[in-house]
């Protein structure tokens, strides 16, 4: 028996020291930490943690209510602004739409045939494009709808025969046609 108490390992009081040294460390540090809670747990229990909440929720609020005045507002001004914008933009396109238009009547008064024919092509190609922008009456709801068939059919007839012969009065009325409906659409 003896044999067998040989091989346990033998206690030494130096480990019995260096264990009760661990132990009291561990008793510390377990007070402590229960201090900390408990310091935190009064203070959060607190006069002093109530103020601190009361204040942070009465600038909160305040902070919303500026933001929402400033959302309304940034909401009012863009309406406002959208409303003077629009037609500011409008008048900037008619004045586009009258120089496109300057430019085909200069072609026209020349007094040349040739171009006759090339103010109609560039006002059928002006008055087409501007049917296809969205937000545009169509050609049927126009008072001059007859009027933009005859010129379509004038159009077709230059592009299809080289040898046709187009008078002044036919051009004029042509034109004619086609300003009155771009007029009638708001392009000018």
């Amino acid at each position: 028996m003896m044999n067998l108490f040989s091989k346990l390992p033998t206690i030494s009081s130096t480990t019995i020291v260096s264990s009760q040294k661990e132990l009291k460390f561990l008793t510390q540090a377990k007070s402590a930490w229960i201090g900390f809670g408990a310091s935190v747990n009064d203070f959060f229990h607190s006069y002093t943690w109530r103020e601190i909440f009361f204040t942070i929720k009465v600038i909160s609020f305040i902070f919303s209510i500026l933001m929402l005045l400033a959302i309304i507002f940034v909401i009012f001004k863009k309406m406002t602004l959208g409303a003077i914008a629009k037609p500011v933009e409008s008048d900037k396109k008619k004045k586009k739409s009258a120089k496109k238009w300057a430019k085909i009547e200069k072609k026209f008064k020349s007094g040349v045939e040739a171009n006759y024919k090339l103010a109609i092509l560039e006002a059928d190609s002006f008055y087409d494009k501007v049917l296809k922008t969205p937000g545009r009456e169509k050609e049927k709801n126009l008072s001059n709808v007859d009027e933009i068939k005859k010129a379509k059919r004038v159009k077709a007839r230059i592009i299809d025969d080289s040898g046709y012969v187009l008078i002044e009065e036919e051009a004029r009325n042509t034109l004619d046609a086609y300003k009155k409906g771009l007029e009638e659409l708001g392009v000018m």
